[in-house]
């Protein structure tokens, strides 16, 4: 009795379901019949509240592998390099085999009726597995993320990694060139063959967390620092090469999570677009570049700025600190109505040139959100504005960035 409502399945028996009934298995109700067990009994156990996180980890980990000896599922080490190695090994397989599927599954939902599967020279399994492993990491992200996360540099909790972390080689060197080999292989192949995007993006999303988080603990946790730049630089690259149309790109940059990477991603596009683009870190910058982007045919150019620019307020919260700061600025004892996560702003320093703003695992520099906060204040004050009908204002409309920037006569009053 090893998969019952209070042991877990085994190893070996979690190799078997994922590989043989899974992966490999071409016949349909075997398919959904793993794919149910999966979903019931080890989901069961993921949320359950556990202190030995280590033996959940290594009890997975094991049966991702691709093991000769079957008595070897019993062993198995978090710290061996070897033992990561069969993971990262079995994974890239599973892409492997996800990818040469794609274009059978690209219309396949995960109600696929067994009369409209039988014979049609393909298997499902794969992308039900992905599928399952999504739902499986992000849970598992989640977990880790709200009380195994470490938070602070200097501090005694032990170093921790989420399943995705080793599952990916456990390796820090390694990490960003095996995301770029699995993770965003297949996000380019679904985007050129216009498939279900759903699970891959939530694999690219815990990828630039995890990559933010490990970056933060290196002391690299500014916005444009560390491999998280990498990593922005070979997403964009990725819709580059799958060729979107401007339409697309704007779709899928407004898709992309955290909103921080978004902007990350949105920039390397800008500075691929014009050089003019590449000093652009924040708002402010965008003031100079106005007038030329208000004559600008570059839609591609165009619909990228209006994601980075609406990306980039959403996660420094601009628009918040800004209707904050009116409003006590007017009214000192009435209550503001904070806006979400709001709260979850940090702040750290003395003078304000200094204070750094930490959200999540990312930081930004007080001093440039006050300077984008600038743009708005002019906006809203009438001091610079798009035309109008009559043709009054200082240059035309810019993509979307209407909806962002414009007069208002009170906090709460535009």
């Amino acid at each position: 009795m090893e998969t019952t409502f209070t042991a877990f399945p085994s190893s070996k028996i979690l190799n078997i379901v994922i590989k043989s009934l899974l992966l490999e298995e071409t016949d349909f109700n075997v398919i959904c019949k793993a794919y149910d067990y999966l979903n019931h009994f080890l989901f069961l156990h993921l949320g359950k509240e556990s202190n030995d996180r280590d033996t959940w980890l290594s009890l997975v980990l094991s049966g991702l592998r691709n093991l000769e000896d079957e008595k070897l599922f019993k062993t198995f080490d978090i710290s061996n390099s070897q033992d990561l190695f069969f993971c990262w090994s079995f994974w890239r397989e599973i892409i492997d085999k996800a990818e040469s599927f794609a274009r059978s599954t690209k219309d396949i939902d995960h109600e696929t009726k067994d009369d409209e599967y039988t014979d049609a020279g393909y298997s499902i399994g794969p992308n039900l597995l992905i599928s399952f492993l999504v739902k499986m990491l992000h849970k598992d992200f989640e977990i880790w993320w709200k009380n195994w996360r470490k938070t602070e540099i200097v501090s005694e909790q032990p170093m921790t990694y989420p399943l995705l972390y080793y599952l990916l080689g456990g390796s820090r060197k390694d990490l960003v060139k095996n995301i770029s080999k699995t993770v965003l292989r297949l996000y380019k192949r679904y985007l050129q063959l216009d498939h279900n995007l759903a699970d891959v993006r939530k694999l690219v999303a815990m990828c630039a967390m995890l990559i933010s988080h490990l970056d933060f603990m290196e002391n690299y946790g500014a916005l444009f620092w560390g491999e998280k730049r990498s990593f922005a630089i070979l997403t964009s690259e990725v819709y580059e090469e799958a060729h979107l149309s401007a339409e697309s790109l704007f779709f899928e940059l407004s898709m992309v999570q955290p909103n921080w990477f978004s902007v990350m991603v949105s920039h390397s596009l800008m500075t691929k677009f014009s050089k003019y683009y590449e000093k652009v870190t924040g708002l402010f910058e965008l003031r100079s570049r106005f007038s030329g982007l208000s004559i600008s045919c570059d839609i591609p150019l165009i619909m990228v700025i209006d994601n980075y620019a609406h990306r980039l307020c959403s996660f420094q919260q601009i628009h918040c600190i800004f209707r904050a700061n009116w409003h006590y600025s007017k009214n000192m004892e009435s209550e503001f109505q904070t806006y979400k996560y709001l709260n979850k702003l940090e702040d750290t320093g003395i003078k304000t040139v200094d204070k750094i703003i930490k959200f999540e695992d990312i930081l930004f520099r007080l001093a440039s959100t006050t300077d984008s906060i600038s743009i708005l204040t002019d906006f809203a004050n009438n001091k610079i504005k798009f035309l109008d009908e009559d043709c009054k204002g200082d240059f035309d409309d810019i993509g979307a960035l209407r909806a962002m920037f414009f007069n208002m006569s009170a906090v709460d009053n535009f």
